[in-house]
C-alpha cells in the first residue's frame, strides 16, 4: 500500500491526541497543591514625613508645612502570573510564543524532581513551570485542571526556552487602606497677621477622611524664631503675610 502525504497528515493529526495521553502518563502525575486567590507575602510599618529635618522648606498661604502618616503596607501575592519579556516555549508537538504582559491564572505549586515551582495555567490542558526568580523550566505539564483524561501529568518531554532568563512572575499588590499604625496629620499655612502666625492643626482616619473633631487653629506671636506643636521644633527663618520659610529641628 502507498500512503500519499495527505493521508500520512490525516493520520498524524488522528494519533496526536492518543500520542499525547500516552507520553504524559507515563512520565508520571504531576500533584498540584492549589493556592488561595491572595496571600499576604509582607506586612511592614510605614512613616511618611513631607519633611527633612534640619532642611529649610517654603510654604505659601495655604500649603502643607507638615504632614505626617504611618500606616502597614501589605505586600498580596495573587493567584496571578504575568509574563515580564518576550519568549519562546518550544517542544515536540506543542510550541508557544509568550509575550510580555500576557496574564494566566496561577494553577498551583507542583514539586518536581525535589524543587517547587509555580505553575501558570496556559489552558485547560497545559501548566508551565517557572521558579521563584521566575526562569521558566523545561518541562510542561497536561491536563492542568485534572477533569476529563485525570490528574494532572508532567509530559515526557523537555523543551526549550528561548531566550534563557527570568520570564514570568506571580502577581503582587502592595495595599495600605484601611491599615492605619499611628499618626495621620497635618499642618497648614494660614498666614501672617502683625500680631501672629497662623496654621492650622488637622487629623485623618486611615482613609484619608478628615476628623473635624481633632482639628485646631493654631497661633504664634509674630516674633517668633521658633515655634513648638507637641514632639515638633519648627525654625521660623521668614515670615511674610502670605510666606512661610522654615525649617523641621526635631520630631
Amino acid at each position: 500500500m502507498v500512503l500519499r502525504w495527505g493521508d500520512i497528515v490525516r493520520a498524524r493529526i488522528t494519533i496526536t491526541p492518543l500520542l499525547v495521553t500516552i507520553l504524559t502518563f507515563v512520565s508520571g502525575c504531576a500533584s498540584i497543591s492549589r493556592v488561595p486567590d491572595s496571600q499576604v507575602v509582607t506586612e511592614k510599618q510605614v512613616s511618611e514625613k513631607s519633611y527633612v529635618l534640619g532642611k529649610p522648606a517654603d510654604a505659601f498661604v495655604g500649603n502643607v508645612v507638615i504632614r505626617v502618616k504611618d500606616y502597614v503596607s501589605t505586600e498580596v501575592a495573587l493567584n496571578k502570573v504575568e509574563v515580564t519579556s518576550d519568549f519562546v516555549f518550544d517542544g515536540p508537538l506543542w510550541t508557544r510564543q509568550f509575550r510580555r504582559g500576557e496574564g494566566f491564572r496561577l494553577a498551583g505549586i507542583v514539586e518536581y524532581e525535589g524543587s517547587k515551582f509555580n505553575v501558570a495555567r496556559i489552558d485547560e490542558q497545559r501548566g508551565v513551570l517557572f521558579d521563584d526568580a521566575g526562569v521558566v523550566f523545561e518541562k510542561m505539564i497536561a491536563n492542568v485542571d485534572g477533569v476529563g483524561m485525570g490528574p494532572p501529568v508532567f509530559v515526557v518531554y523537555s523543551y526549550t526556552v528561548q531566550p534563557p532568563g527570568p520570564h514570568m512572575r506571580r502577581v503582587v499588590e502592595q495595599r495600605t487602606a484601611g491599615r492605619q499604625a499611628g499618626q495621620n496629620y497635618e499642618i497648614v499655612f494660614t498666614g501672617v497677621t502683625p500680631d501672629t502666625i497662623r496654621m492650622s492643626y488637622r487629623e485623618y482616619t486611615a482613609d484619608d477622611l478628615a476628623r473635624p473633631a481633632f482639628s485646631q487653629e493654631l497661633t504664634y506671636p509674630r516674633t517668633s524664631t521658633e515655634i513648638r506643636f507637641r514632639n515638633l521644633v519648627i525654625s521660623i527663618i521668614e515670615a511674610t503675610p502670605d510666606h512661610l520659610r522654615y525649617a523641621v529641628l526635631s520630631d
